[in-house]
């Protein structure tokens, strides 16, 4: 954010447990999402939901 000065920035990370998978439960597809958005992002609400509408689809 700090060397480009983009109006925003968003991310989602999909990974997948493999402590759960090889060991433990053994349950397969255990997966973890995680995201973070920033300026226009994070306080446009319409922006958010098109975002998160195409890294569904």
């Amino acid at each position: 954010m700090g060397s480009l000065a983009p109006k925003g920035a968003a991310v989602l990370v999909e990974a997948e447990h493999l402590c759960m998978a090889m060991r433990g439960i053994q349950k397969q597809s255990a997966l973890a999402i995680t995201n973070a958005f920033e300026g226009d992002f994070k306080l446009d609400a319409g922006k958010h939901a098109q975002f998160m509408m195409v890294v569904r689809a």
